[in-house]
């Protein structure tokens, strides 16, 4: 059975988040260095999934390019205000996929020069989103062959990105994809996080001879806490969640439904009384969120995992810092050991 390790280099592992286009050159050789010593170490193969960080999230806010046309107020507006949103959204869709080649050109490069056989795959050209308007729906005179052809188009969609991939993948070559603006039929622009893409890909990788064993979110913090953690918080580890469990009984598996029961387990053992007596400690809060991330920070990476390994209990998610010794050792051998910095989100029945 193919076992294929999938793993995401955040946006602030490869950029400069506080400013717009930098590089972060010393986050990038360590990503490139990472990959190395996880080719050396298991032949499993890899695919990789990078953030847009500074190259991509300014623009795609500037232009609301994940709202499209639901700036517009089509009761208020005439068809000039329409005509030129939509060259708007033109623009900055342009002007968006052009800094993220930049990003994945320049990543490519360094990978390719230490010897890996990584190959860009842009996800825009292979994937559209569906998000109508209003006005949208509105216009569509029969819905019912409407919702058919985009069921077969959704499926016709899936069924090529994954099958290019597979393609890569089975020729030696590590496919690079990315987090992208792209279409979305319903509204007209979109963007594609990478955090869904890792799900089209345990997606793509979830029957019997191809498997996601496991997936790496490789971040600027080291987990989940049950805080926005300081610096000091970071080094002694303090507030962080070692363990997302969630619970599904065999019945509720064999009936297909999606009813769970989470675990939450702390790193240092003493903090696992504060969190059982707190009732009010229901949720964590999510450590360092960008206001100018355009796809939900780090509340949408944990929530993301939490969907992969739902639907894939056979799957193990890791998350981990950027640039450290703790995520070399999970990165290499696929697991959180004791006293290793990291959080783990898995699915387990019982």
């Amino acid at each position: 059975m193919a076992k294929i390790r999938i793993v995401k280099f955040g946006g602030a592992c490869l950029t400069d988040k506080q400013n717009e286009e930098t590089l972060n050159e010393e986050g990038i050789d360590w990503c490139v260095n990472a990959v190395n010593s996880m080719l050396a170490d298991s032949p499993d193969p890899i695919i990789i999934v990078s953030g847009a960080g500074s190259f991509g999230h300014h623009l795609a806010k500037k232009y609301q390019l994940t709202l499209g046309e639901r700036t517009l107020n089509y009761g208020e507006i005439n068809q000039d205000r329409i005509k030129s949103r939509r060259q708007e959204i033109a623009l900055g869709m342009a002007q968006t996929k052009s800094a993220l080649l930049t990003l994945q050109q320049h990543f490519i490069k360094k990978l390719v020069s230490a010897g890996i056989p990584a190959i860009s795959v842009s996800p825009s050209s292979l994937i559209s989103l569906y998000n109508p308007t209003e006005e949208f729906l509105d216009n569509i005179e029969d819905k019912e062959t409407h919702e058919a052809n985009l069921k077969e188009d959704r499926v016709l969609q899936e069924t090529s990105f994954s099958n290019q991939i597979k393609r890569f993948v089975n020729r030696g070559l590590v496919p690079v994809l990315h987090g992208d603006v792209v279409i979305d039929i319903g509204q007209r622009s979109n963007v594609l996080s990478g955090d869904t893409i890792i799900e089209m890909l345990c997606k793509a990788y979830s029957n019997e001879d191809e498997k996601v064993p496991v997936a790496f979110f490789v971040t600027n913090v080291y987990g989940a806490y049950l805080k926005c953690p300081t610096e000091q918080d970071e080094v002694e580890a303090k507030g962080l969640i070692r363990e997302f469990k969630l619970i599904k009984t065999e019945q509720d598996e064999q009936r297909q439904q999606n009813n769970h029961s989470l675990i939450m387990n702390m790193f240092h053992p003493q903090e696992q009384e504060e969190v059982k007596n707190n009732s009010r400690m229901v949720t964590p809060e999510f450590a360092l969120v960008d206001n100018k991330d355009v796809t939900g920070g780090f509340e949408a990476k944990l929530k993301s995992a939490m969907s992969i390994v739902k639907a894939n209990k056979d799957v193990d998610i890791f998350i981990v810092k950027c640039g450290t010794e703790d995520a070399l050792k999970v990165l290499s051998e696929g697991t959180l050991a004791d006293g290793v910095k990291g959080t783990h989100v898995h699915c387990k029945l019982k």
